[in-house]
């Protein structure tokens, strides 16, 4: 199943290329080996914008699979505008080269480093295409000279020891990026009252500080990341599914077992809409309270198109499912497993066209299609 789906993805690539006019077809047959129609998977996360100049720059060099997974990795963060490739060409070696200088920034400076950075400095001098990238890449070479030359401060009681040096990192946003949701707890054990009254937090500052509110230290959060579905939404909280094989109401989720986080939106119950899941309350007979009544409620998922307002008495529409997250993947497996990252983008897009950042698309999983 996993080499099929590979090899869905890979066509899938190969015949986009195909259909472009801009792309040289004499370097068609690069992708014609066993081992180089590998490196199409890589390139399936690639914005279409992007596909053709990388497919021929993989091509013209002779990339392998994990130096294309590479260039396709840099060159989504280069779509995204991640600093310095914002400001450098639209090109995959240009895409590359501000990977590669970040890289070279991030040598810890200890044992031999000047080395190590003039490697990765002259690595991305020859696949950087713009005199502006060249020349940023060459300030790393600047740096590493000036530290080199710069005099030492002696450690008391140390003679002739290294000046202390702390490590320096500009947080991407992509990395400190992140919503905080309440986690009411499972599926199973959620009450009407527990929905209504879920604590919400925001974040603010440059490093997205958040204070718990009154009340809220006894509830356990999650990290979520900021995808624009959930960015701007106040009325969020989560509830978590031990084994989705028993969610059979949603059978994109039941089936694949295992554990998963669902993320609702009890302020998204104005209308209903068909196409969604929602968390409904119903009075249950085999519930009651210590009068003998049948005033206990218990939740459960309903798909919108049984779901009627004011009709049966006793049932509420507490909130809408957003979304379903997995426990992430590794890396490898979720590389052979061949998502078509495509499909996700275009159902996540927002009103304004945002899409949403890649680096968590890993985790989120689509109701309409469940391919992890």
């Amino acid at each position: 199943m996993v080499v099929q789906n590979a090899w869905k993805v890979q066509a899938a690539v190969y015949f986009s290329l195909v259909a472009d006019d801009t792309f040289p077809k004499e370097l068609l047959a690069f992708f014609n080996t066993e081992e180089n129609a590998t490196t199409l998977t890589e390139l399936r996360s690639v914005p279409a914008t992007w596909r053709s100049a990388t497919a021929m720059f993989v091509a013209q060099r002779g990339l392998d699979l994990e130096a294309t997974r590479e260039l396709g990795r840099a060159v989504v963060d280069a779509d995204r505008g991640r600093p310095p490739a914002d400001a450098w060409d639209r090109t995959p070696g240009d895409a590359l080269a501000a990977k590669i200088w970040r890289d070279a920034g991030e040598v810890q400076r200890r044992g031999d480093w000047q080395t190590r950075i003039t490697e990765i400095v002259e690595r991305g001098l020859n696949v950087a295409t713009s005199e502006t990238a060249k020349a940023r890449l060459r300030e790393r070479l600047t740096e590493t000279t000036a530290s080199s030359a710069a005099p030492g401060v002696a450690a008391v009681g140390s003679a002739g020891a290294s000046a202390a040096v702390v490590q320096v990192f500009r947080l991407e946003s992509e990395e400190s990026a992140f919503r905080p949701v309440c986690l009411l707890g499972g599926l199973d054990d959620v009450t009407p009252s527990a929905v209504r009254s879920a604590p919400v937090v925001g974040v603010e500052g440059v490093f997205n500080v958040f204070k718990l509110p009154p009340g809220g230290a006894g509830i356990s959060w999650v990290a979520l990341p900021a995808w624009a579905k959930i960015a701007l939404r106040p009325g969020l909280f989560t509830l978590s599914v031990i084994d989705t094989k028993q969610l059979t109401v949603v059978p994109q989720l039941s089936s694949t077992p295992g554990p998963a986080l669902l993320v609702f939106d009890r302020d998204a119950v104005d209308t209903i809409d068909a196409t969604s899941y929602y968390l409904v309350s119903k009075a249950s007979s085999l519930l009651v309270d210590a009068g003998g009544k049948s005033t206990l409620q218990r939740m459960e998922l309903q798909p919108g198109g049984k779901v009627t307002r004011g009709g049966a008495a006793g049932v509420q529409v507490c909130a809408r499912l957003l979304i379903a997250c997995r426990p992430p993947l590794p890396r490898s497996q979720d590389m052979e497993s061949g998502r078509d990252l495509s499909k996700f983008d275009a159902a996540f897009e927002t009103e304004q066209g945002k899409r949403p950042l890649f680096g968590a698309d890993a985790m989120e999983v689509l109701l309409e299609e469940d391919e992890a």
